[in-house]
């Protein structure tokens, strides 16, 4: 790598690279993005998380919406509560195509009898319309979780 810095080991094998542009390769001696790494990542105190690999550069939003529309755990969304039972999570920033959301209600948010669902009424890039309902169709307000995965 011309003007840039390598580490190699016996055999004049390059282990990672720093091109001159700043690009750290690991694994590779010519690396694509800001850190590019060809192989398995161990993170954790003593490498006992792995970094998930797969075809598509994914992110993933998450969240705990209480009955009225606050947001009890999540980051990188908002959310809003336009009638009974329904709800639109806006996500911030949009994800760049539709995501996939799933979400089920909080079970102990309800008395034991009363069965629930949640309805995706239409999603995309940047929202997700979401309709709480119990068994008999109508629209309750009810705590639920989400999970919204689609591209970067």
């Amino acid at each position: 790598t011309p003007d840039g810095f390598q580490f190699r080991t016996g055999g004049n094998v390059n282990r990672m690279v720093i091109d001159n542009t700043g690009d750290v390769g690991i694994g590779t001696a010519s690396p694509t993005v800001k850190l590019d790494v060809r192989g398995d990542v161990g993170m954790g105190s003593s490498g006992q998380y792995r970094a998930t690999g797969g075809q598509e550069n994914l992110r993933i939003v998450r969240g705990t919406i209480g009955p009225f529309g606050n947001i009890v755990t999540g980051l990188g969304f908002t959310v809003s509560r336009t009638n009974p039972g329904q709800y639109t999570i806006t996500f911030n920033p949009p994800f760049a195509g539709r995501p996939t959301v799933t979400a089920i209600t909080d079970y102990e948010s309800y008395v034991a009898t009363v069965s629930t669902t949640v309805m995706t009424a239409g999603v995309t890039a940047s929202t997700a319309q979401l309709t709480v309902r119990v068994y008999t169709g109508a629209p309750i307000d009810a705590a639920f979780d989400f999970n919204a995965i689609g591209p970067r």
